[in-house]
């Protein structure tokens, strides 16, 4: 008999999943947003009755993300990270053929054709709308036996000939929070953190309307992969022995942690304040249509064409109506207060996203001293963010490099990773007009203030500078003054 389970996401898991929700609506955007109805887009006392359903739906197809800024704010610390491409360093590396594996292997690291700077953006990008994100490292599927492998009903030689002939090298498996059912995690003696159990699905579209689920349970011992069915029935399709001897999944957790392997979204209040902003944005837009088209009350009014026959009244711009001495006509309009009100709600939300987002976004309205402080605060949190995604990076590398057979008992070779940690800074304005000026002055000089506009984030070589500006001088002949 078959090998049936019904997997259940841990609660913990689930918890993370939930509160992760808000963060991955808003990255998706406004089309999403609608789709989620009341989810996000609240009701009004009136549009919550059966009669007042017709006009939500309305507006629910009129609502607008306006501005974005958790959206712009992700792609503003993504910027930050990979304003420079990551790098390999193989200072402590000394056998050429690690380095060799490597530098192939980096230009295409998920058997796709993706390099690892366009993979790794997408690990960051999830660990920050997450708070955590995993990789997984893979192989084509084989098994060891003994001096042997056994792969596609093959049996050959164990040799790293073998291995790259059936191209049986380790691959990296983007995994989503959503997709994650299960992790146990246990401490080795050695005070490192091991993962006993990890268990995901995969949902695979085979057609426009058909998808597939997949579920991989890893364990240190074995791997098992079921076929899941609509109600949830997962049935074994294959078992391999973990040729690894351990599981090959790395964490990036980004966000305040909740425990070993689940945190909190990185901007979780932001993205709460977003979602107020979307609520109060379409509110306004509603009152604003009210305002600018108000309903009519008349008493006694007429219309007439151009003979003098009473046609029906039409109110609007160009419309000739007339009355006798009882003729009303009145507005039943918006409250001014109202969209004044409205007007104050929106700019107290839009300030409220601009002050969290000050430690990363600065304008050209503030103070040399203000930008210097906030710029300072962006490359601290960002720099932690740097450190954390570098060791996350390594650790992938390790685990590439065990799996790809490049360690022996004593050590394991694999390089390092440099990623960017020098951020671009505001251009301040005044510092360089100020400088300029003492240049001109004579109280400052030219190298001093090449090298001071280098370390405002214009990518400057001094000494180049200096050499073509002395070179422009002496092409620069001048006829000396006539007697």
């Amino acid at each position: 008999m078959a090998d049936i389970k019904n997997f259940q996401v841990a609660d913990i898991i689930l918890e993370a999943q939930q509160n992760a929700l808000p963060s991955r609506a808003l990255w998706k955007g406004t089309v999403f947003l609608r789709s989620q109805g009341d989810l996000y887009l609240n009701k009004s006392l009136f549009e919550d009755t059966p009669k007042g359903n017709k006009a939500y739906l309305k507006r629910l197809s009129t609502a607008v993300l306006k501005p974005n800024k958790y959206k712009s704010t992700v792609n503003y610390i993504q910027g930050q990270l990979f304003g420079k491409p990551l790098m390999l360093d193989y200072e402590n590396v000394s056998r050429n053929d690690v380095k060799t594996f490597f530098n192939s292997f980096i230009e295409d690291v998920d058997n796709k054709g993706d390099d690892w700077n366009v993979f790794l953006k997408t690990s960051l990008k999830n660990g920050l709308i997450d708070g955590i994100s995993f990789v997984m490292i893979d192989t084509p599927s084989f098994e060891r036996v003994g001096k042997q492998i056994k792969i596609n009903g093959k049996i050959l030689p164990n040799t790293k000939d073998t291995m790259k002939k059936e191209n049986i090298r380790p691959y990296w498996v983007q995994i989503e929070l959503k997709d994650v059912i299960d992790v146990k995690v246990s401490w080795a003696e050695n005070g490192k953190k091991e993962y006993t159990r990890f268990v995901y699905k995969e949902t695979i579209a085979e057609d426009k309307n058909t998808t597939k689920v997949r579920i991989y349970e890893y364990t240190k011992e074995d791997i098992n992969i079921y076929t899941q069915d609509t109600n949830g029935n997962a049935t074994l399709e294959s078992h391999i022995t973990n040729n690894f001897g351990f599981i090959p999944v790395s964490l990036f957790i980004c966000g305040e942690p909740t425990s070993d392997y689940t945190a909190l979204p990185t901007l979780t209040d932001l993205a709460q304040l977003q979602i107020a902003h979307y609520n109060a944005y379409s509110e306004h837009q509603q009152l604003m249509r009210y305002d600018r088209n108000p309903l009519w009350l008349s008493k006694d009014l007429e219309a007439l064409d151009e003979n003098g026959n009473k046609i029906e009244v039409v109110l609007g711009p160009g419309a000739g109506i007339s009355g006798g001495p009882e003729a009303d006509l009145k507005s039943v309009g918006v409250d001014s207060q109202s969209v004044v009100q409205s007007f104050q709600d929106l700019e107290e939300l839009e300030k409220s996203m601009d002050e969290y987002t000050t430690a990363l976004f600065t304008n050209q309205n503030m103070t040399a001293e203000q930008v210097s402080l906030i710029s300072g605060s962006s490359d601290s949190q960002i720099k932690n963010w740097a450190t954390m995604f570098k060791d996350f990076i390594e650790d992938l590398l390790c685990n590439t490099a065990i799996i790809g057979g490049y360690n022996n008992e004593e050590e394991i070779n694999y390089p390092q990773v440099v990623v960017n940690n020098e951020f671009r800074k505001p251009f301040d304005y005044q510092l360089a007009t100020l400088t300029q000026d003492m240049v001109m002055n004579r109280q400052l000089s030219l190298k001093s203030f090449l090298k001071i506009l280098k370390s405002m984030s214009l990518e400057i070589d001094v000494d180049e500078e200096l050499k073509e500006l002395g070179q422009a001088s002496s092409n620069n002949f001048e006829e000396p003054p006539k007697e």
